[in-house]
């Protein structure tokens, strides 16, 4: 649904799209639901591995993402021994996370993800009713019971988890009830992204989209309720721009004038394909190169390219209705690449 809850470190980061198919049929998702979604080809996954190690940086992040990843359990699990003890390796500090929606999560799967301490973004859009209206099951059936008994699992288990939620018109409503169900859950830390122009968000934008005034009153109520809240809660985006406000700091990759794409970052679709980021596997425009046709390195295929240069030199303060604005720091213009799916360049701020 965009850009993950495991906002990583400032790393070497892959993400691959173990399975491009899934269970839930969210309105506005990059995933697929029939059966012609492709999964990722245990070579193409062990390959990937490979160029990864062999990029000269002194530490890894490998998040696993889809469609859902637990489809493609067993690939998983050998990827993530390949990770580990793969020769390139070499000391290196190594980090591996996934992307989930939990409902296909069980004790083996959770203990899986415990013992080999890997970081969850667990997809949750609030409290039961928002959340089946914007997640459904492909059968149209309710979800939220069993994203509930994957997080329970996870939480018994120990494992390490971030929520994401998607802003849409299904919970766009009432920040107090996603506030209170944070509560309710023990949860203390989570992600908001506003709905994105991507997947099959773009062929109902229309009725799907969500604009600036509603998207910036949420985010200021929302920012109000964490200020009064007894418990401490932290919303991620938010908390990249007071950081940027007090420090200057840019530790965000989606809230940088040069977010790292096709640089710091790469993306591996099911098929092989090389993207500057997770969000851009939908992009044809965007496609850097096949894992399977690059024989050194994964930096190589966006050294040279047209729009990650474009990327690299996109700033806030150029782009138009961004220049006289006292808040581009904050935001920095948006998306490069959902900029680039909505309005055919990199060189623009994002919808919202």
């Amino acid at each position: 649904g965009g850009a993950s809850a495991v906002t990583g470190h400032a790393v070497r980061r892959l993400d691959l799209f173990v399975t491009e198919r899934c269970n839930l049929a969210c309105e506005y998702c990059l995933a697929g639901t029939d059966q012609s979604m492709p999964h990722m080809d245990p070579e193409v996954a062990f390959r990937t591995v490979d160029l990864a190690y062999a990029v000269n940086h002194p530490s890894f992040t490998f998040e696993f993402s889809g469609g859902e990843p637990f489809l493609r359990f067993g690939l998983m699990q050998k990827l993530v021994e390949h990770i580990r003890d793969h020769p390139r390796r070499a000391g290196r500090e190594v980090y591996i996370c996934m992307q989930t929606n939990g409902t296909l999560i069980n004790p083996e799967r959770a203990r899986w993800l415990a013992e080999n301490r890997i970081l969850v973004g667990l997809s949750l859009d609030g409290n039961p009713e928002s959340h089946n209206l914007s997640r459904p099951q492909v059968n149209g059936k309710e979800s939220f019971s069993k994203v509930l008994q994957g997080l329970d699992l996870m939480r018994e288990a120990g494992v390490a988890f971030g929520i994401l939620v998607v802003l849409n018109r299904s919970n766009i409503h009432s920040p107090n009830q996603l506030i209170r169900f944070m509560q309710d859950q023990g949860i203390d830390q989570f992600k908001l992204n506003p709905i994105a122009f991507l997947g099959t968000a773009r062929s109902d934008w229309d009725r799907l989209a969500l604009d600036q005034e509603q998207i910036l009153d949420y985010f200021q109520r929302l920012g109000r309720l964490l200020v009064d809240c007894e418990q401490d809660i932290y919303e991620a985006n938010l908390m990249d721009m007071v950081r940027h406000l007090v420090s200057k700091q840019r530790q965000s990759r989606c809230l940088r004038g040069h977010c790292g794409a096709g640089d710091s970052f790469n993306a591996v679709a099911a098929d092989g394909s090389i993207y500057p980021c997770g969000r851009a596997t939908q992009s044809p425009g965007l496609k850097l190169g096949n894992i399977l046709h690059e024989p050194h390195s994964l930096n190589r295929p966006g050294r040279h390219n047209l729009h990650i240069q474009r990327i690299r030199e996109r700033r806030p303060k150029t782009l138009e209705d961004c220049v006289d604005c006292h808040y581009r720091e904050l935001c920095q213009g948006g998306c490069s690449v959902q900029a680039f799916e909505r309005y055919g360049t990199v060189q623009h701020k994002t919808p919202e």
